[in-house]
């Protein structure tokens, strides 16, 4: 694009070409500004990508907890308050190769309280405890 600007000098009309573009200093300064955001951004993934790996751990036993709290509503739907067990051991459906499930069941005449803990089985960590609170109606 070929732009001018009109002058005058001693009364005639001269064209003066109009530069267009960028300056060093612009660019130099873009391009420095762009490797700070690219460099936080590499940062802010990595960093993620290492959480990741606990989250999906964490994620993988609160889904096992959910579904072993699901089978102690599920006997208590199917077959009533009474048939729901309380002697402590943890139902086969709860067993999980990768971590250590315990089930502890507290009860009264009217209610059970059953408490779902599931740990790591390298670091004995506890990553998920559930509770759940049954009533005799």
């Amino acid at each position: 694009m070929n732009t001018s600007l009109p002058c005058s000098n001693n009364s005639k009309l001269v064209r003066i070409p109009v530069a267009a573009g960028f300056t060093l200093i612009e660019v130099i300064v873009f391009i420095i500004v762009m490797g700070i955001i690219g460099v936080t951004i590499f940062a802010s993934m990595n960093m993620v990508l290492r959480g990741s790996v606990v989250s999906h751990h964490q994620t993988t036993a609160l889904q096992t907890a959910t579904q072993c709290m699901e089978w102690f509503v599920g006997q208590r739907y199917l077959k009533g308050f009474d048939a729901v067990p309380t002697d402590n051991t943890t139902p086969s459906l709860c067993v999980n190769p990768s971590y250590n499930v315990s089930t502890n069941v507290s009860y009264t005449e009217f209610e059970k309280t059953i408490f779902v803990d599931v740990k790591d089985k390298s670091s004995n960590k506890s990553l998920s405890s559930l509770s759940l609170l049954l009533m005799a109606y």
